[in-house]
């Protein structure tokens, strides 16, 4: 059979050994990988600023695919990668396979999860939200959002939110814990960051940072503070709470007494309103005295920490 080769006249070749060719230990994917390293210096010796990263960008791949590819090669004895060199090699015999350099990174297993269902909320009005919610609650060394939202850093924001398992419609009180954990976190009070920073860029986010934003929303979980002003807040409380019921309406009622509060209470108390109390004879009813079912659901008798 003839060969036709393609035309070189012009063009870069990578030197590549038929020893790599004929290998019966690297399998096709890890012969690419050996390739695709090989070919960013042609074949011969040099050097590439940034590591396996800068590898990455050179080749014009996903870093987060590619270091898998790398890891899956070193595996097998085809490579040896440290900080400041990559040796290639063509292994002789097989190594004992490295059970982590197999596992999917967080982003792939993310993109393998079923599409979640339509939520009603658009993808406009969400990014209208996300960005609302970002610059209300951002600590204050965060960079605002003055323009529209980029499209990649919205998927980045759905990326990490469908693994956390939120939808849409709560986005924004996810961005609100995020950032109330940064607020009470050394390390992220005083950094000049924008959201794409946080949360990444587009799907292909790196594990650091998924890890990263599930450790940020559980301690944001007690960092937002509650407020008895904020319908959402209280409505979401008594949801959870009290979840036979549908609450759906905040009341805020001042009465004279405090015995007049509690009959009121007793009377009102079938689902559907929240009434949040204040007493004239308590704090000269400037404070929140008493809610609804206060004193009968345990889990309503404190406000969320």
């Amino acid at each position: 059979m003839k060969i036709i080769h393609p035309d070189t006249s012009g063009g870069y070749f990578t030197k590549v050994p038929n020893d790599l060719i004929e290998n019966e230990i690297l399998t096709p994917a890890q012969k690419i990988t050996w390739m695709q390293i090989a070919s960013v210096c042609r074949g011969y010796d040099c050097d590439i600023p940034g590591g396996v990263k800068g590898i990455a960008q050179k080749l014009g791949v996903s870093y987060f695919t590619f270091i898998k590819s790398v890891k899956r090669l070193q595996s097998v004895g085809g490579a040896i990668v440290d900080r400041n060199e990559c040796h290639l090699l063509i292994p002789t015999e097989k190594v004992l396979l490295d059970e982590e350099a197999d596992e999917p990174c967080v982003a792939e297993k993310v993109a393998k999860e079923a599409p979640r269902k339509p939520s009603g909320v658009s993808q406009k009005e969400s990014m209208k939200q996300i960005e609302e919610a970002w610059n209300q609650h951002k600590p204050d060394s965060f960079m605002l959002m003055d323009s529209k939202m980029h499209l990649s850093a919205f998927i980045a924001v759905e990326t990490q939110a469908k693994r956390l398992k939120v939808e849409r419609p709560d986005y924004p009180e996810m961005i609100e814990r995020v950032l109330a954990a940064c607020k009470v976190n050394d390390w992220y009070k005083g950094k000049t960051l924008k959201i794409h920073n946080l949360f990444g860029w587009g799907t292909d986010i790196e594990d650091k940072k998924f890890q990263n934003i599930e450790k940020l929303y559980k301690d944001g979980k007690s960092a937002v503070k509650f407020s008895f002003a904020d319908d959402k807040a209280v409505l979401k409380w008594y949801n959870e709470a009290w979840p036979q019921y549908s609450w759906d309406k905040v009341e805020r009622l001042t009465l004279p007494t405090v015995d007049e509060v509690y009959d009121h209470d007793t009377s009102t108390r079938k689902g559907g309103t929240v009434y949040v109390y204040y007493a004239e004879e308590m704090y000269e009813g400037k404070a929140v005295f008493y809610w609804t079912g206060q004193m009968v659901n345990r889990k309503l008798r404190y406000t969320p920490a």
